[in-house]
This record gives structure tokens, sequence and C-alpha cells, in this order.
């Protein structure tokens, strides 16, 4: 049986639902790769692999871990996490406002204008939440407060 700290762990990243996975094996202490999927793909082609199926992608990642000297990224944390899910619904919700204000310049109708102002003001404030809890979280990390500091200390960065 391998151990742990002999053991390399070959995997793509899924959108969000990897981020358990990720965690687990940190927590275990496995030696994680992750491997873009494009390069799978590509090293699958050049095997001569085309089909692409759950198990041939499994022993396609298997293989390339056994050939390639591939060489892992470190693992996000789990605040590196939170601040990529909270920094997406930030710009999502820039997204919102840049449209919620042009149809605003737009309307005409009392009650659309009405319920755009408001959106605008929800909108604000919600960023001010998303905001707040950003700076909480990078404060909880001395690595990334460090890191803030030093950015912020530049003039012309806030």
């Amino acid at each position: 049986m391998a151990h742990p700290e002999t053991t390399r762990v070959v995997f793509e990243p899924t959108g969000p639902y990897h981020r358990v996975l990720e965690l687990a094996l940190l927590a275990a202490g496995l030696h994680l790769v992750k491997v873009n999927p494009r390069s799978a793909r590509r090293f699958a082609e050049a095997t001569g692999v085309l089909a692409k199926t759950d198990r041939i992608d499994a022993s396609v990642l298997a293989g390339m871990g056994a050939i390639l000297d591939l060489q892992g990224r470190a693992a996000r944390t789990e605040i590196q996490y939170d601040l990529k899910e909270l920094s997406v619904a930030r710009q999502a919700l820039i997204k919102d406002r840049v449209a919620a204000k042009s149809r605003q310049t737009t309307a005409v109708n009392a009650l659309l204008k009405r319920q755009l102002a408001a959106r605008i003001k929800q909108i604000k404030s919600q960023l001010a939440d998303i905001d707040a809890a950003i700076l909480t979280r990078i404060q909880e990390d001395p690595v990334l407060a460090r890191r803030f500091d030093i950015l912020c200390s530049i003039p012309g960065i806030g």
C-alpha cells in the first residue's frame, strides 16, 4: 500500500466540485497535482486515446502522473476558496449594477425608476457586505494580511 508521503494524486479541477476533494487530500497529507483539462485532453490524444469517459479520463490522468514529471501547484486553502467565491459574486454584482444603471438612464415608467433605484441601492449594500467579508478573510491569514498591507502601501493601489 502506498504511503501518503509517496502518493501523488493527479486530478483535473472541476469548477466548484473539486474543492472538497482538494481540501480532503491536502488534509490527508497527499501530494497533489492539478492538471489543466486541456493538457490532459492533449495528452490523451497524443497517446491515441480519443474516447472520453470518467474511467478513461482517470486512466489518462494516472498515465500522465506516471510518465510526466508533473509539478504540483500549492493547493488552495479554505480562505483562498472563500475569497475566490466572494470575488466571483462581487464581479456579478458589479455587472448587475452596470446593467441596472444603464436601464435607469432610459427608464420612463415611475415604477421601474423606483425599482431600479432600489436595486442599485441593494447592490451597493451587498457589495459593501462582500467587501467587508473579503477584508475579514484576508485579515484571518497572516500571509495574505501582509500582502494586502504591502499592496495598499503602494501609491495608486487601493
